[in-house]
Formats: C-alpha cells, structure tokens, sequence
C-alpha cells in the first residue's frame, strides 16, 4: 500500500481536457438597425475558476486590466466618446469617459463590436459587464451578445468557445454575469503511464 501511495503521488499529475474552455479574447457585440441606440460599456471584469468576485469592481481577481497586462479594442462601430483603455482601467466609467461606439449608416453594416484581449489564455468562468457608473443613459446596454474566443496559437483570435445572449436592460449602475463551465482536470499522459507501471509492478510481485 506505501507503494501504489508513493507512486500515485510522484504520477498522477493532471492536465485540462481538450474540451475544457480555455478563453482569450471576449468580444461584445450588438446588430443595429434603423433607430438603433448606441451600445456603452463601463468596465469589463474576468475572473478564473476557483475565484468569488467581490461584490463591486474587484480589482484584486480581475484579469481584464491593463495593468494585468489586458488590452481592448473597437472592432467595429464609430466612435461616439470613451477611449478603449476605458473598458480595461478598473473603474465603472462615467459622462463621456465612458466606452460608447454606433453605426453611422443606416441600416447598420457590421453591427457595434468591442473586445478585451487578456494577453494571454486563462480558464475564465465569469465575466461581468458594468453599466457606466453615472446613472445616464442606462438603456445603451441592452439587447447585446458576448462572444468567447480561444487564442488561435500566435495571440490572435482563433475559435469560438461560447456565444451568450443578454436580454433586455442590464441594471442602473450594475452589471450582467456571464458564467461558463470551469475546465475539467483529467490524468495526463505522463499519469496513464505511471498507472500502467505501477500495474507492471503490481504483477511481478505475485
């Protein structure tokens, strides 16, 4: 018995299945059309597995920050105000500091399209995405879709893990949780091989 104990402790190492959702990028997006409102973004957070987020702007779990080592960017839409390091600087922005981008044409061609690079790929569970922090104009976060996305292997963006829909009006001054499953640890390779050792062993001593 100190045998198989020894040996599944120096083995049994573990590794992230490869349908494990492992996140890089995380995209914002709404389809306006004729009449379509602009689409604001206070602040984006992102938390990995195993991590409560406090109940306000947690900057001590938060991956989606500059200073992290997160990047944002508009992909699509016109500037209306709010620069993109806004949405990653750990605060809920406020007036015209706030991330606000929308279609010029009418219909819209490509829709309003925002996204955080993390800089890296992490098992992220939770992602939240917080109102401007002044109370105004509360309606131009409503209605949106948030995209997940896998690093492609060179740091761009490569396959999409998840595709959530928001409905209807994230609250005054609050936020809009989206959640996805943590990654499931299995045995590596390395630990399949120990075990069949162990087995080897297991037989000769009889």
């Amino acid at each position: 018995m100190k045998l198989l104990a020894t040996l599944l402790t120096a083995t049994c190492l573990t590794t992230i299945s490869a349908n494990a959702t492992l996140i890089r990028f995380i995209e914002f997006t709404i389809e306006q059309g004729t009449g379509g409102i602009p689409l604001h973004v206070g602040e984006v957070e992102a938390f990995m597995t195993g991590v409560t987020p406090g109940a306000g702007l947690d900057g001590i779990n938060d991956l989606a920050l500059t200073s992290k080592g997160a990047s944002a960017t508009t992909v699509s839409g016109d500037t209306f105000h709010g620069a993109n390091g806004n949405l990653i600087n750990g605060s809920a922005s406020r007036g015209i500091d706030t991330w606000t981008r929308r279609t010029a044409t009418i219909p819209a061609v490509g829709g309003v399209v925002g996204q955080v690079d993390l800089g890296g790929t992490f098992d992220i569970v939770t992602v939240r995405i917080w109102q401007r922090g002044d109370g105004c104009c509360q309606e131009r976060l409503s209605n949106f879709t948030v995209n997940f996305y896998a690093d492609n292997g060179t740091g761009g963006v490569g396959a999409l893990v998840d595709s959530i829909a928001y409905p209807g009006q994230v609250p005054t001054n609050g936020f809009a949780t989206f959640s996805q499953p943590a990654a499931v640890p299995e045995p590596s390779s390395s630990a399949l091989l120990g075990l069949g050792g162990l087995a080897l062993i297991l037989r000769r001593r009889k």
